[in-house]
């Protein structure tokens, strides 16, 4: 009887500790229970002040752990080395376009930066191969420089044509002209498209004809009306100013400008 009494007076502090401290357990009947609560009681959980608690089967919620050692579903807050998945997105950002910044040091910006000239205002085709210049586009052109050419230039007369079959946009920069003749001879110069040649309504370069009279290095023009010329649509030039004993025997008449991908 003694021993058995030493045996209870052992066991009891030991029992008790276990009860105040291991407060959970699995049930292998009913799955997983915490304190008093069955495993059905588990969804009555909610947070009382800082801690996270359920209910105990009884009259009490029993408390599990600080909610500040769990993260919020809502604008968590995390700190020290965070391992996420190869497949997380950030928004609209895939893990594919987030994988894209793998390998890199330093600011993008910043390395952009560097490669810029910024002492002398020169563009990045220093560092990178321009795809757009400035070159000829078409050339216009009628007579061959012998007198009697002169009777090809009248106002009704279509000195070339051209389709703008690709899908990008002719930005015009400059149209410069020359003829050969007399000095006192003249023209009129106008380049006009349409998705119909000669087209009784066109777009027009010009809002008025340019006027030429020089058989040397040619005149040009550099400021339009319009100087975006839109795929799919004929090109042509026109001269709508001809003066009867001032038309040369020969003319020529460049568009310059570079392409653009049609917006």
């Amino acid at each position: 009887m003694k021993k058995l009494i030493l045996l209870i007076a052992f066991l009891l502090p030991v029992l008790l500790y276990g009860q105040n401290t291991f407060k959970y357990r699995v049930d292998a009947n009913g799955g997983l229970t915490i304190g008093g609560a069955a495993k059905t009681e588990i969804d009555s959980a909610k947070v009382v002040g800082t801690h996270f608690a359920v209910w105990d089967g009884a009259a009490n919620y029993f408390a599990i752990s600080d909610t500040a050692l769990f993260a919020k579903l809502a604008g968590p807050t995390f700190t020290g080395t965070v391992v996420l998945p190869a497949t997380t997105s950030i928004g609209t950002v895939d893990n594919t376009e987030i994988s894209y910044v793998n390998g890199v040091t330093s600011a993008i910006q910043t390395q952009f930066g560097a490669k810029m000239d910024t002492g002398n205002n020169v563009a990045i085709e220093d560092d990178v191969v321009m795809l757009l210049d400035t070159t000829q586009l078409f050339v216009f052109g009628a007579g061959g420089g012998n007198a009697g050419d002169t009777s090809v230039f009248t106002t009704s007369t279509i000195y070339g044509s051209f389709f703008n079959e690709s899908r990008d946009t002719l930005m015009i920069t400059s149209l410069r002209v020359v003829m050969l003749g007399d000095a006192t001879d003249t023209l009129s110069v106008d380049i006009l498209w349409d998705a119909n040649l000669n087209d009784g309504t066109p777009t027009e370069l010009n809002t008025n004809p340019f006027p030429v009279n020089s058989i040397t290095s040619g005149d040009e023009d550099t400021s339009f009306a319009n100087q975006k010329i839109p795929p799919d649509v004929w090109v042509w030039c026109e001269t709508p100013g001809v003066t009867a004993g001032k038309k040369p025997t020969y003319f020529n008449a460049q568009i310059s400008g570079y392409i653009k991908r049609t917006e």
